[in-house]
């Protein structure tokens, strides 16, 4: 990992559903679900490149993401009680992300650094994503 910005393009890229599904074919399945997670998407997961600007967006994305989710652990009440399930409380997180133009937009993002396509030339701008 070289910088911050390569980081956050990992988080965004971890948490979204393009490279979840690219993951699914090949995951065993135990009892408890899919196994061996841990590894499997990095080697499915395209590497950082400063030069693409869709790389630098979905670290901008993933960034202004976890903030937005800071803020709704910290106002919810559900959110922020630790007697509540783990589970539960993720799911609803996750409820209210979804309903973010922010998620779309890295969902999108992620998608196409995935097939190596690019929404963006080579240098893009990287602007700031726009707040919900």
């Amino acid at each position: 990992m070289t910088d911050a910005d390569e980081a956050w393009y990992q988080v965004g890229m971890l948490n979204s559903q393009a490279l979840t599904n690219a993951t699914l074919a090949f995951n065993p399945k135990g009892d408890f679900g899919e196994r061996h997670l841990h590894t499997l998407p990095y080697r499915m997961m395209p590497a950082y490149d400063s030069g693409n600007g869709d790389h630098r967006k979905i670290a901008v994305l993933a960034k202004d993401i976890a903030v937005l989710a800071e803020g709704h652990c910290t106002t919810d009440p559900y959110l922020s009680d630790p007697a509540k399930a783990l589970t539960a409380r993720r799911r609803k997180l996750r409820t209210l992300l979804d309903t973010s133009p922010l998620l779309a937009q890295l969902e999108t993002l992620a998608q196409s650094a995935r097939a190596g396509t690019s929404t963006a030339p080579s240098g893009g701008s990287g602007t700031q994503a726009p707040s919900c």
